[in-house]
């Protein structure tokens, strides 16, 4: 019946979805509930009276098949976010890479490669890394100032998720990285040129640290 399910889910044209976690949402949601619901079933017919060790393997197996279960799929509640790529984000880094001009680019936490990886397009990006806070200090420098060499160009891709992810999530809100006001104090920054793409959850910019003009 599960190989049924599977096929169906996997081979339809009106439902896509990313086939490990369909694979996930089958095995290990669908098909452990009865299968543990089984083993409970050959613990209690086997035990002619339920003793106080009986109750307590019970309740160790139900606690840990649960907190198992619900450590199977991405949630802030377990620190963990999604990782699918939404039909949005893949658009418009798509567009991205057929117009930009410079390998630089710079984002804040996610792992950009993996547009790379499905497009399999051979191409690669020249990652620059920023500090916490984009940079942002007692100093009030600049964020290309702060962020790039005399006279580079780079582009800021900045995801939904990477904004949020400090600010709802709770074991990344403890750490504190990334604030609100950093992203608005980098959307009012002057070195930010201008934004190129603003599409849902996904903006690009472009930044630049341009020299000074001779007198």
């Amino acid at each position: 019946m599960f190989l049924v399910a599977e096929a169906v889910l996997f081979l339809n044209t009106m439902f896509s979805h990313q086939p490990d976690r369909l694979t996930n949402l089958n095995f290990m949601v669908y098909a452990q509930v009865p299968l543990f619901v089984l083993a409970l079933s050959v613990l209690f017919v086997k035990s002619k009276f339920f003793t106080r060790q009986t109750i307590l393997l019970l309740l160790l197996l139900a606690g840990t098949w649960s907190l198992s279960l619900f450590g199977t799929f991405d949630s802030p509640n377990i620190f963990r976010t999604n990782v699918a790529l939404t039909y949005n984000e893949v658009e418009g880094m798509e567009w991205f890479y057929e117009v930009r001009d410079s390998e630089n680019i710079i984002v804040p936490w996610s792992q950009i490669g993996r547009f790379h990886d499905l497009f399999d397009d051979g191409g690669s990006d020249n990652r620059i890394s920023v500090p916490d806070h984009f940079g942002y200090d007692s100093t009030h420098r600049s964020f290309a100032d702060t962020n790039l060499e005399y006279g580079q160009q780079s582009y800021v891709v900045l995801l939904t998720l990477d904004e949020l992810l400090y600010q709802e999530v709770l074991g990344y809100m403890e750490v504190g990285r990334y604030t609100a006001g950093d992203y608005a104090r980098f959307r009012n920054d002057q070195s930010v040129n201008a934004k190129i793409y603003d599409s849902l959850n996904i903006e690009t910019f472009g930044v630049s640290s341009k020299p000074l003009k001779s007198l």
